[in-house]
């Protein structure tokens, strides 16, 4: 997805702290690197549709999927199969 390094490297280096720091603190390892993928997915798509001008319902009409399904995707609740990625990467014309 063409979203520059410098930008993912940025965001991941934000440091949570207080309250937020204190719950992710009790969420196991795996998990939050799942959780971590997801959102770091769920932002890439949505540069990729910021820098291609398209709406999430225009996306959401391209990939002939319910809207939620797409918010989902986009907020980095729902985990994505590398067929949902293939098919987001083709709809979008981008390569991962």
């Amino acid at each position: 997805f063409p979203v520059t390094i410098m930008k993912m490297k940025n965001i991941e280096q934000a440091k949570p702290q207080g309250f937020l720091a204190d719950l992710l603190s009790n969420i196991d390892e795996k998990e939050m690197k799942h959780t971590e993928n997801r959102m770091l997915l769920a932002m890439l798509i949505s540069e990729t549709l910021k820098q291609k001008h398209i709406s999430q319902k225009e996306f959401t009409k391209m990939m002939g999927k319910n809207a939620t399904v797409v918010s989902e995707w986009l907020s980095g609740d729902r985990n994505f199969t590398i067929d949902t990625l293939t098919d987001i990467s083709v709809a979008l014309g981008v390569n991962m």
